[in-house]
Protein backbone atom coordinates (compact mmCIF):
# COMPACT_ATOMS: atom_id res chain seq x y z
CA UNK A 1 0.00 0.00 0.00
CA UNK A 2 1.44 3.58 -0.89
CA UNK A 3 1.76 6.29 1.82
CA UNK A 4 -1.11 8.18 0.45
CA UNK A 5 -3.21 5.78 0.40
CA UNK A 6 -2.56 4.34 4.12
CA UNK A 7 -3.31 8.11 5.06
CA UNK A 8 -6.49 7.90 3.35
CA UNK A 9 -7.71 4.50 4.77
CA UNK A 10 -6.16 6.57 8.44
CA UNK A 11 -8.92 9.33 7.32
CA UNK A 12 -11.81 7.25 6.30
CA UNK A 13 -11.53 5.14 9.53
CA UNK A 14 -11.42 8.29 11.55
CA UNK A 15 -14.34 9.89 9.82
CA UNK A 16 -16.18 6.54 10.26
CA UNK A 17 -14.99 6.37 13.99
CA UNK A 18 -16.80 10.50 14.26
CA UNK A 19 -20.04 9.77 12.58
CA UNK A 20 -20.53 6.70 14.94
CA UNK A 21 -20.04 9.29 17.85
CA UNK A 22 -16.69 8.08 19.30
CA UNK A 23 -14.09 10.28 20.00
CA UNK A 24 -10.67 10.68 17.44
CA UNK A 25 -8.12 12.26 18.75
CA UNK A 26 -7.44 16.06 17.10
CA UNK A 27 -11.68 16.51 16.40
CA UNK A 28 -13.07 18.56 19.23
CA UNK A 29 -16.51 17.48 19.20
CA UNK A 30 -19.76 19.84 19.83
CA UNK A 31 -17.14 22.85 19.86
CA UNK A 32 -19.10 26.34 19.86
CA UNK A 33 -16.68 29.41 18.42
CA UNK A 34 -18.83 32.65 19.28
CA UNK A 35 -17.81 35.43 17.40
CA UNK A 36 -18.15 38.75 18.84
CA UNK A 37 -20.01 41.14 16.25
CA UNK A 38 -17.86 44.62 15.81
CA UNK A 39 -19.04 48.02 14.76
CA UNK A 40 -16.42 48.53 12.14
CA UNK A 41 -18.37 52.02 11.32
CA UNK A 42 -17.52 53.38 14.90
CA UNK A 43 -14.04 52.14 14.41
CA UNK A 44 -13.20 53.40 11.48
CA UNK A 45 -14.98 56.47 12.73
CA UNK A 46 -12.83 57.02 15.80
CA UNK A 47 -9.74 56.14 14.24
CA UNK A 48 -10.13 58.47 11.65
CA UNK A 49 -9.31 56.28 8.92
CA UNK A 50 -11.00 56.63 5.65
CA UNK A 51 -12.91 53.79 4.09
CA UNK A 52 -9.71 53.20 1.11
CA UNK A 53 -7.11 53.30 4.58
CA UNK A 54 -8.41 50.94 6.86
CA UNK A 55 -9.40 48.48 3.75
CA UNK A 56 -5.72 48.73 3.22
CA UNK A 57 -4.65 48.52 7.01
CA UNK A 58 -6.25 45.89 7.51
CA UNK A 59 -6.34 43.67 4.25
CA UNK A 60 -10.53 43.94 4.23
CA UNK A 61 -11.96 44.80 0.35
CA UNK A 62 -13.52 48.13 -0.14
CA UNK A 63 -16.73 46.34 -1.46
CA UNK A 64 -16.76 44.23 1.89
CA UNK A 65 -16.34 47.39 3.92
CA UNK A 66 -18.79 49.11 2.28
CA UNK A 67 -21.65 46.36 2.81
CA UNK A 68 -20.88 46.36 6.70
CA UNK A 69 -23.40 47.99 8.64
Amino acid sequence: MTKALGAIETGLIAALAYAKGEEVPGIKVNTVEVVEVVDVKAIRKKTVFTQPEFSKTFMVPVGTLRNWK
